[in-house]
Formats: structure tokens, C-alpha cells, sequence
């Protein structure tokens, strides 16, 4: 188990994976009971990490069995697993389950002391009324768990519900208040220097594009690729898709074409294969509204080669 969670922490999530179900397995055979249930919570976990929602929901559900068949009263692992539950149900947009499933780890966590568990459920609740349009609960619970949290001076976990709340005001189109929250979590993140800055820096984004303050969108897309290495390539690949949107809107197709390339000229020096596939069929796009065929024929080759190296055709 200790060399799958050094794996899961390294994002290393197949290799955690592996460790881990050999460690089940054992635990298993040996009837280690409690070792048992955590090994399900962490390939339920690894299992969200990689985005696999329903193996993580089942694994979490077999944790959930091994608890009741042998009778546990530990109290605080049955709400733990239920949160995890919660969590993924969630992620599978189930939200009446999701819901359900938070109030058990709820009502359990407000038997202890763990302030921060408890916040985490309250974080929880708030996201899933969210998703079901219920603005006003959504608010409360995620204010009661900013309110938990701001306590215990957990700023980073502040900031996660700041940029929550920011989120959820801008599904409901109350910019203002939007704007308001994510500057909140901006500021804290600036300020213990976390790496999901431009998370928060693209929601901004989002906001202006939607109010068609384009200028405004294109200085906070350029702000985040100043400040990132060459390596951060994830936060490179969105920042560029951003600018493509924003010269979209602009119709400015000599600046489409001078990031499409800049990208791609990027891409081809990493692993990101299906994403350079991609920036290969938005500059064969281009070329076919330019009315350049030889080029565009050139770029959708190119990705249909890509797209059947991966896989996907």
C-alpha cells in the first residue's frame, strides 16, 4: 500500500494501481478487514484521478459492503466512504444519489471533530445543488463550509470553494458576483503560490469572453502564458485554445493561423498526441475558409494519420 499511495501522490495512477490491487488481493486472502476497505477508498480514488467514474463508484460500493458484512462501527470510515460515493455519483451527474449519499457522510462527520471532513461534505452538497440549478443551497452550504474552513486557516481549501462559488455564480449569468469570488481566490493563491492559478484565471476568461470583453480576455490569457514554464503543458495547451476562441471571435485569421502553428510547432515536441491531432483539424479548417486546399488537405491528413496511430479511427 505505502508504494501505491507514493505512486497515486506522483500521479503515477496505473502504476498505483497495480501496487494497490495486489495489496487488496492480500488484504483480502488475510481477512485484514480495515486495510481491506482503505485499499477500495484508494482505487476508488486513482479510479476518479484517470476518470473512470463508475469503476470508482463500484470500488467505493465494495468498501461500503466489507463495512456493513463485518459490522465495523468505525463511524468515521463509513462517512468517508459515503462521501467518496457522493463524489462519484456526482461526477456521473446522478445528483438525487449524490445528494443522499452527502447527507449520510453529514450526519456521521457531526458526531466528530473533524472540522475539515465536515467542510468537505458541505463543499460537496453545495456542488451537487449547484448542478440541479438549486442557487440558493448551493450558496449556503458552500458559505457554511468557507465559514468551517477560514477557522481552521485551510487558505487553499478557501480558495477551491472562493473559486467554486465564483463557478456557480457565472451558471446563473451573476457576473458580478462571479468576478467578485474568483478575484477572492485568485488572491489566495497568488498568495501561497498554488499551482491551479490559471484554473482560476481561465474561469475569468470564460467570463469576460461571455460579456464579449474580448480585449480583457486576451490580456488574462496572456498573463497566464507569461508566467508559465515551457513544461507546464497542460495550462499551454488550454491558454492556446483560449486564443484560438478569442481570434475566432475577432475574426483575425492571420492571428488564427500564427497560433494554430505556434501550437502545433509546440505539440509536436511533447506526448500530447490526440491534442495535436486536433490542433492539426482546426488549422486544415482554416485553410479550407482561406480556400488553400494543398494546406488544408496537408493538416486533415495529417491528424486522420495521428487520430489512427491513437486509436480513435
Amino acid at each position: 500500500m505505502a508504494l501505491a499511495l507514493i505512486k497515486f501522490y506522483d500521479k503515477k495512477y496505473e502504476e498505483s494501481q497495480q501496487y494497490c490491487l495486489i495489496a487488496n488481493s492480500l488484504f483480502l486472502k488475510l481477512n485484514l478487514v480495515e486495510d481491506a476497505i482503505k485499499s477500495f477508498i484508494l482505487l476508488g480514488k486513482i479510479s476518479i484521478s484517470m476518470g473512470y467514474y463508475s469503476t470508482a463508484l463500484n470500488y467505493f460500493i465494495q468498501g461500503d459492503s466489507i463495512i456493513s458484512e463485518h459490522f465495523l462501527e468505525d463511524e468515521f470510515l463509513k462517512a468517508k466512504i459515503n462521501y467518496y460515493i457522493a463524489m462519484s455519483n456526482l461526477y456521473l451527474n446522478k445528483i438525487s444519489q449524490a445528494i443522499d449519499f452527502a447527507y449520510i457522510a453529514k450526519k456521521k462527520l457531526e458526531v466528530f471533530n473533524d472540522k475539515k471532513s465536515y467542510a468537505d461534505v458541505l463543499v460537496l452538497l453545495s456542488l451537487s445543488y449547484a448542478k440541479e440549478g438549486n442557487i440558493a443551497k448551493a450558496i449556503n452550504y458552500s458559505k457554511k463550509a468557507k465559514q468551517i474552513l477560514s477557522e481552521l486557516d485551510y487558505k487553499k481549501d478557501i480558495a477551491e470553494i472562493e473559486d467554486g462559488i465564483g463557478e456557480i455564480f457565472a451558471m446563473f449569468d451573476n457576473y458580478d458576483e462571479s468576478f467578485s469570488h474568483l478575484t477572492t481566490a485568485l488572491k489566495i493563491k497568488q498568495e501561497i503560490k498554488d499551482n491551479t492559478v490559471p484554473q482560476t484565471l481561465f474561469k475569468l476568461c470564460d467570463n469576460y469572453i461571455k460579456l464579449g470583453q474580448v480585449e480583457k480576455a486576451k490580456e488574462v490569457v496572456m498573463d497566464v502564458l507569461d508566467t508559465l514554464k515551457y513544461e507546464d503543458y497542460e495550462y499551454r495547451i488550454k491558454a492556446n485554445e483560449y486564443l484560438y476562441k478569442i481570434y475566432s471571435i475577432e475574426n483575425n485569421t492571420s492571428k488564427l493561423e500564427e497560433i494554430l502553428i505556434n501550437t502545433i510547432k509546440y505539440l509536436e515536441t511533447t506526448d500530447y498526441k490526440k491534442e495535436l491531432a486536433n490542433f492539426y483539424v482546426l488549422l486544415g479548417k482554416l485553410y479550407i475558409d482561406l480556400n488553400m486546399q494543398d494546406l488544408a488537405l496537408k493538416y486533415m491528413n495529417k491528424s486522420l494519420d495521428l487520430y489512427k496511430e491513437l486509436g480513435i479511427i
